[in-house]
């Protein structure tokens, strides 16, 4: 299938005739999932995090300057900290484990409602036009940089067995950001060269640059200032040195042959990325792929073992964990045919899911507006695509206004995202009677659908968000809510808390929420997305499972695993490890 009938198929005729001619006619390769092992994959993700740390470190200083300071890794790298190509190589990866057919608009989901702070000027243009409405494959800027080649590691993890498709698939991840031909075959260069080395064994070699440099080829090229990708990866064949790429710029035709000359010749993964670095320019961005390149053919045992215990290399071996995963099998994105007799039921005889969402809209949540908003929305993408019928209740509450409806009981493919204009914090926070509300006016919907204890119309999970302890309600009283939710569990409702700024368990608690349907999470951009993450795994679980697995999510919903405390204390003790050193 060549690139414009697949972009046509997976996102339409307008979104082929925007892009296709970017990408050219590369091969496409198999879409299954052939991931590399978990070696290859932590080495690559942590190599990634190592360099960026080091060439953030280093920029600006002279070449004897780092010399001086800094000898074998081990030296300096005490706690490399996350930089914007990091943390935007997590989220595509995210955004390919969400959804490997659809990818591309979960990455822009994820960069709209983002607040980081992320390297170059396309990437702040692409999340405007976000912002503003805009559809993926026409939000970019016609940038050449090397940002997006610098965040495409997931592609080449995931289709370790394919590095043509792990290349398309990173050139339609890059079109997110940049809309500029160089900038896309650099992207689909890089993804080629993480599976073929994570693929092979041995040092990384002419022969594996060859094969980089006839994947790339099939991309559309484009001169940028005199420098064209697949002449560089030639000239790089044809035995060019140092001095070609002593002071690479950002340009991504001069970044990514950069790095790969970096990746062949040097005799270890560490002298690899020290030799990034040493050669200036844009540092961080070559040394970041350099250390992708070298640790997907060496592994994880490519660096110092206490580095995956440190900053950002911790959240590298949680996404390399995951891309490694086989998939069982594929989603059915087919609605399934109702036959007779079926009606408002699923095929296992579970009931339909209703999901009310409560969040809060009370002042302390200033500053969070972008990740509250880009989460849900995230969230809603996510359960777009998993299998079942699903309804979503959608409620937001303050001291102004402590129960205003968004959607109500609406099919997730009516629910549109979620806009800033629609959540501005202000006032106080009315927690019981917000809850009680949403409570009685489920049960009002569940008397007009019919059924009975033992074949409910509808599934309820009701999901809480907030950051503060109740101050403001007038009408509902804790031991009247209480009472309200210990009847609505024992009728099989799952009420779920994530909480932040307060002791979660003992104010959930004190409502009747089971222990194990709690969470904490940390009250800041990172912790919010990891909350809703968290939530959308669980509600998928929870959608696509037998009714007596329902049943005991009542009280134990995320099955023990909690990935925003998981996150939470994993700060907490990098943050503790520093005041240490510092003292």
């Amino acid at each position: 299938m060549t690139a414009a009938r697949d972009i046509a198929r997976r996102f339409g005729a307008e979104a082929a005739k925007a892009t296709a001619y970017l990408i050219g006619s590369p091969a496409c390769g198999d879409p299954a999932v052939k991931p590399a092992d978990r070696e290859r994959a932590r080495g690559a993700l942590i190599g990634a995090a190592v360099g960026e740390a080091l060439g953030l470190q280093v920029s600006g200083m002279r070449r004897k300057e780092i010399e001086r300071r800094f000898g074998r890794i081990t030296g300096y790298i005490d706690h490399p900290q996350a930089g914007g190509h990091s943390l935007l190589t997590l989220i595509t990866a995210d955004s390919v484990l969400a959804d490997p057919v659809e990818h591309p608009d979960r990455f822009a989901r994820r960069l709209a409602g983002s607040r980081f702070r992320f390297p170059g000027g396309a990437i702040h243009r692409a999340r405007r036009a976000l912002h503003g409405g805009r559809p993926w494959w026409s939000a970019a800027g016609k940038s050449a940089g090397s940002a997006a080649a610098a965040r495409c590691a997931a592609f080449g993890l995931r289709w370790a067995g394919d590095p043509s498709r792990a290349a398309y698939e990173a050139a339609l991840s890059a079109l997110v950001t940049h809309r500029h031909p160089a900038a896309v075959s650099a992207a689909a260069a890089t993804a080629a060269g993480v599976a073929l080395a994570a693929a092979g064994n041995g040092p990384l070699d002419d022969g594996w640059l060859e094969q980089v440099a006839d994947i790339s080829a099939g991309f559309t090229q484009w001169e940028v200032q005199g420098v064209v990708l697949s002449r560089r990866l030639e000239e790089l064949s044809a035995g060019g040195g140092i001095e070609m790429f002593e002071d690479a710029g950002a340009l991504a035709a001069e970044a990514v042959p950069a790095a790969i000359w970096h990746a062949v010749d040097a005799g270890t993964p560490e002298e690899a990325v020290l030799g990034a670095v040493n050669a200036g320019g844009e540092t961080a961005t070559i040394a970041a792929i350099t250390g992708v390149l070298v640790g997907a053919r060496y592994g994880e045992k490519a660096w110092p073992a206490d580095l995956t215990r440190i900053g950002a290399c911790l959240d590298a071996v949680g996404a390399a964990d995951r891309l490694s995963r086989p998939v069982a099998k594929p989603v059915d994105r087919t609605p399934a045919k109702v036959g007779a007799g079926d009606e408002g039921g699923e095929k296992d005889g579970s009931a339909p899911v209703h999901v009310s969402f409560l969040i809060d809209r009370s002042g302390s949540m200033r500053g969070m507006e972008l990740d509250v908003v880009g989460g849900f929305n995230a969230f809603i993408a996510d359960q777009r695509s998993q299998p079942g019928d699903c309804r979503l209740t959608l409620v937001q509450f303050d001291s102004g206004d402590p129960f205003e409806v968004i959607h109500e009981a609406k099919p997730l493919a009516e629910v549109g995202d979620m806009i800033l204009d629609q959540y501005r914090p202000r006032g106080s926070t009315p927690l019981l009677d917000a809850l009680g509300d949403l409570i009685e006016s489920a049960d009002r919907r569940l008397a007009r659908l019919g059924g009975s204890a033992e074949s409910p119309a509808e599934d309820q999970i009701v999901v809480v968000f907030t950051d503060g302890r109740e101050n403001a309600s007038r009408r509902w009283s804790r031991a009247r809510l209480h009472a309200a939710v210990e009847e609505r569990k024992q009728a099989g409702w799952s009420f779920v808390f994530m909480g932040a700024n307060q002791d979660s368990y003992l104010e959930a608690g004190r409502l009747g929420f089971e222990a194990g349907n709690i969470q904490n999470y940390a009250p800041d951009s990172m912790g919010t997305q990891t909350a809703y993450r968290s939530v959308s795994r669980s509600v998928a679980a929870y959608r696509m499972s037998s009714p007596e697995y329902r049943r005991t999510s009542s009280r134990d919903f995320y099955r023990g695993t909690k990935e925003a405390e998981e996150d939470m204390r994993r700060r907490e003790a990098e943050r503790g490890r520093r005041r240490r050193r510092r003292s």
